[in-house]
């Protein structure tokens, strides 16, 4: 490899790095506590399956991706397979800007749901202009924070779904403080973790160029929450090539979804070619099932499970 081409790459990365990263002091901006509002997505249905919809890193509005030409083919997975709802894990908009025709094709994906119900939480990208959407009383849509429930079973929640707000790279003592307060006061069987950036990763760079994830104090103080809790999973997107597994222990792992988007890049390929994500919880065997479909065949790749604790 020609030292060009070295220079080239680490140029590469700092352009990245700084065009991804955003000060790691910041104040999480709620007065209460988002995760206590017991916000119910759907009942609980006669199989006891849960199903929905996961995608993530669309980056509309940059001009060099070609990703709209996703959306036909990703309304048409809707339709087949009749999601409960559906949930964006971040970087919805490349310069954070949710215009009308962005807002647009989010609506669709509501309206493509089975509950009428699609969740956008907030990834790096989506901080750089913040929208007045984001955390707006009157829109459910687009939240940094919050706590989600789906079903009933002996009047507890099958699910909770908890979206922590990861934006700029750290969870911060306050959200974590609010996050184990509602931790305390929920019942529900089964507790998962959707959230924009990678956690495992620590702060590492992988062969996307884009891979960073938290601090390892912060890791280890949520995995910590995780196992007191019986919180199983981390769902988290940011990652541009590929999609990838980890099982931590039996019962608790973390899955990076790959970008919605296709784009080109040379002299290396870093950007995954455009995937979209099924969900499926077994709430009686507390199997979780994700699949990876490549969405423009709608071809079903790589299976992942993970076998979700029980809370008492």
């Amino acid at each position: 490899i020609g030292v060009k081409k070295i220079l080239f790459l680490l140029a590469l990365v700092l352009i990245l790095f700084s065009s991804c990263s955003l000060s790691e002091e910041r104040f999480f901006e709620y007065d209460s506590n988002p995760f206590l509002k017991k916000e119910i997505i759907s009942k609980a249905k006669s199989d006891g399956l849960i199903s929905f919809s996961l995608y993530s890193d669309a980056h509309y509005n940059r001009d060099d991706s070609n990703c709209s030409w996703f959306d036909e083919e990703y309304k048409e997975l809707l339709r087949e397979r009749r999601y409960s709802f559906a949930i964006n894990i971040g970087d919805i908009a490349d310069d954070g800007i949710i215009t009308k025709e962005i807002n647009k094709k989010v609506e669709e994906v509501r309206d493509l749901t089975e509950d009428n119900f699609v969740l956008v939480i907030r990834g790096n990208h989506d901080r750089h202009n913040k929208s007045p959407l984001w955390d707006s009383k009157n829109n459910n849509i687009y939240r940094s924070a919050s706590a989600y429930y789906y079903g009933e079973k002996d009047n507890r929640p099958l699910l909770s779904i908890y979206n922590l707000d990861t934006s700029t790279k750290v969870i911060g003592e306050k959200q974590f403080s609010y996050l184990e307060e509602a931790l305390k006061e929920d019942n529900a069987i089964y507790k998962i973790i959707v959230t924009h950036e990678n956690v495992t990763t620590g702060s590492a760079i992988s062969p996307s160029l884009v891979l960073f994830g938290l601090s390892s104090r912060e890791c280890n103080k949520l995995y910590k929450l995780m196992s007191v809790y019986n919180i199983g999973l981390i769902i988290a997107g940011h990652n541009h090539i590929g999609h990838v597994s980890y099982h931590l222990t039996p019962t608790m792992g973390e899955i990076n979804l790959a970008a919605f988007h296709k784009r080109k890049t040379n002299p290396i390929q870093y950007e995954s070619m455009g995937y979209v994500y099924d969900f499926t919880l077994n709430s009686k065997t507390g199997e979780a099932i994700i699949t990876a479909i490549r969405i423009e065949n709608k071809e079903k790749e790589e299976k992942y499970t993970f076998i979700l604790p029980q809370s008492k």
